[in-house]
Parts: C-alpha cells; structure tokens; sequence
C-alpha cells in the first residue's frame, strides 16, 4: 500500500527507482491493492491454485527450450485455414522451405540465385517478401500506413507478427487469413516457375487469394447458437431493448508480450456510443482480457448505463468472472471485477465467438500500439473500421434472450443465475 498513491493508483515516482524498466512494464498491468482485498498471499503462478508443486516447478525449469515452439504450433493450428496451409505456415517458421539457399545446402542444385527476379540469393525472406514479384503483390494489399514497417522487420517478426497480431492493412479482421494464404500461393507460384517455368502474375495472386480467404471463411465461421437452435451465420447480435452491449478484447504480442485492449459500446439499433483502446504492457491473454472487462464494466457505470450486455471471446475470463472458475479468483484485478459488479445495475458477461468480436479485436490492436498509456477513445466509428461496423449492422439481428443467461439483479455470484 506504501507504493499507491492518494488516487489509489501505483505511484510511479517511488516505483522507478526501484525497479527496472521491464519489472515496471509487468507493475502496469497488476492492479493495485485495494482495502477490501484481503491479506496478501503468495501465489505460484504455474498452478491455477497458486499452490507450489514440485511437478510444475519441474516442468517449468524443463520447458524453456520448447514453451515458445509449442506455443507457437498452438497458435498456427487455431488458424482458420486448410491444413495445408498450416503446416506451410509452420515450415516456413522454422525456415524448411526448399528454397535455392536451402537446396544448395543440401546439395540438391548449384545456384543460390532466384529465377524470378534474378537475385544472387533467394531465401526464405527473399521468396515471401523482399523478391520484387512478391512485393508486387504485397503493395497491392498491405495499407499505406502499415508498409514502411512491414517491410523493415526481421523475416521471424514478419512472420509472427502478421500470423498472430494485426499489422494496418485493407481488410484486418481477416488479415492473419489473408496473410498465410498469400504466402502459400507466392510460394506455389515459385515452385511452379522454378520446376515448371510456369509463370503466375500478381493479380492472379490477388484473385485467387481473395477466393481462398472467402472459402476459408465460410468453412470455419459457422458457430452452434446458445439456445440451442441449430448453427446461425456469425454476426453481431443487437442487445434487447433498453441494453447495450459491450463488447471488448485484448491483443497479446507473441514476440515480445505487449498487450492492448479494445472496447465497443453500441446501443439496442446497433448505433456507435463510443469506443476505446489502451496499452496494458506485458501481461498473459488472460490478464489482458479481465483489464478488458474490468474497463469495460467501468466506462460502462461512469457513463450512466444501467443495463449492459458485456461480450468476451475469451470464456476462461467470463467463466473467472461468473465464478465458474477458481482460476485467479482471490487475485486483485478480479476482486475489482467483482466490486463493479456488485453495484446495483444489471449487467450479462457472456461469451462470444471471435467471429462476433471483430470491432473490438480491432480496437485492442490498436491499444497495443498506443506505447504511452493514455487511453484513447473513439467518439465516432475509427476509420479503418466503418466498412466492418456497417457490415456488422446489415448484418445484425436482434438477440433472443436465453433464460439461462440472465443473472441476478443486482449482480451476485452466488445467487442463481
């Protein structure tokens, strides 16, 4: 408590000269103690009980070496791609494509050159983004304000990046998609010209990756409704009358575990309240979705609304928050969930599917970028959204209210729902 200040915020005056700039950037993202919190508790943080175990320390201790590898195979299989393409995607993070550099290693031909573009050496990074057949493509698709980056980085935090976070670009909600399936077919295409002198140009790329991302998307984003009626087409669902709905999400960096957060505010026509975003610094997924929602329900009582629907699309924080969970339940920033839960209002936490999250995954990417702290809000719809959110709302269909969603008013995690 000695480390808050009189606003119960930390006090980063007495913070930065103790501790080192990478433990502050962790201090940012942990709320700070609060009078109801209780005593203070060790807590281990490779057990979901906090209890220590010799079998997790051992695991942790054994795990350096392939925690990210797994990681990383974990977020290539939860692309919304065939399973050719993913297993693409995981060869050419850990650069076993056979490219020229990689054959004349292998002894399998003489020359290093690229035969498109007639570079001395094609690798990896050469074929899916640096050869000038490729960047052809690439300019094509990438946004203006997310090229000079784009091309600048290091072909492992191109990769990652593009895969697993959100760089600007035309079309983000699909990006990740879009992304691999252009790099499968720029790599298919050298093959054929290297192998079969067969010559594919950028558009035909273009074309046909735009059917790809399509079908792709028609296969993977069919959810099982929650009522219990069948399948529905993913799209925003309206609130019922008198609510609005709140939808928010968190963006965690896999290269360096920065993390944003994004929340949507709209009303019972689906119209544009306002929105918002804001860096958390490094924190796990989780850690960064409860922010989300602790900021959500927040923003939600300070501007007077007192019937709000809130969506996640991570459920282990909505099932902490309802109390279906023991994860992380006596730690401060779910305490503080649940103080603003408390007051007297009536309030849904709920699952969503991704594909019903796509505004505020957005924003959240947004919030990662934001290196400043300040929140910044949105008094009308960003820019680079307003062709999703009017999707969203041709799209939209007023939500069936299930019985088993409602909790209690006012809210109280131990009553029935």
């Amino acid at each position: 408590m000695q480390m808050v200040d009189g606003n119960g915020e930390w006090d980063w005056r007495q913070l930065e000269g103790l501790f080192p700039r990478e433990s502050l950037e962790r201090i940012v993202s942990v709320q700070p103690p609060h009078s109801d919190g209780g005593e203070d508790q060790p807590f281990w943080r490779w057990e979901s009980n906090g209890q220590f175990s010799a079998r997790s320390a051992y695991g942790y201790l054994s795990s350096d070496t392939t925690s990210g590898i797994d990681r990383v195979w974990r977020q290539i299989w939860k692309l919304k791609v065939p399973y050719r393409v993913r297993m693409f995607a995981w060869l050419a993070l850990h650069e076993r494509l056979l490219t020229n550099v990689e054959r004349v290693r292998r002894h399998m031909t003489t020359s290093e050159h690229c035969e498109i573009c007639g570079s001395n050496s094609e690798d990896i990074d050469h074929v899916l983004c640096q050869c000038t057949a490729a960047k052809e493509v690439w300019l094509k698709i990438v946004s203006t304000t997310g090229r000079d980056r784009f091309f600048r980085v290091s072909f492992r935090e191109w990769l990652q990046t593009n895969l697993f976070e959100l760089f600007s670009t035309a079309g983000a909600e699909d990006w990740h998609v879009r992304f691999i399936i252009t790099c499968w077919l720029l790599w298919k295409r050298r093959c054929c010209f290297v192998f079969e002198s067969a010559r594919g140009a950028g558009e035909d790329i273009i074309a046909r990756g735009n059917i790809l991302v399509a079908e792709a998307r028609r296969a993977f984003y069919v959810n099982v409704d929650p009522c219990g009626n069948g399948t529905e087409e993913v799209c925003w669902v309206r609130p019922p009358l008198g609510w609005i709905k709140v939808n928010v999400d968190a963006a965690v960096s896999t290269v360096d575990g920065s993390a944003g957060i994004g929340v949507v505010f709209r009303d019972t026509g689906g119209r544009w309240l306002f929105g918002f975003a804001r860096f958390v610094e490094r924190c796990t997924v989780l850690v960064a979705e409860l922010w989300a929602i602790h900021d959500g329900l927040a923003q939600a009582w300070m501007h007077g609304h007192r019937c709000v629907e809130l969506k996640s699309d991570n459920l282990e924080a909505v099932r902490i928050v309802n109390s279906t969970s023991n994860l992380m339940h006596e730690q401060g920033l779910v305490l503080a969930i649940k103080r603003w839960l408390r007051l007297e209002w009536r309030v849904r936490v709920q699952h969503v599917p991704r594909g019903k999250n796509r505004v505020a995954d957005n924003l959240a990417a947004k919030g990662r970028r934001f290196v400043d702290y300040m929140t910044v809000c949105f008094a009308t719809v960003p820019d680079d959204v307003v062709e999703l959110v009017t999707e969203e709302m041709e799209r939209s269909i007023t939500e069936r209210v299930c019985p088993g969603n409602l909790l209690a008013f006012p809210y109280d995690p131990g009553g029935d729902s």
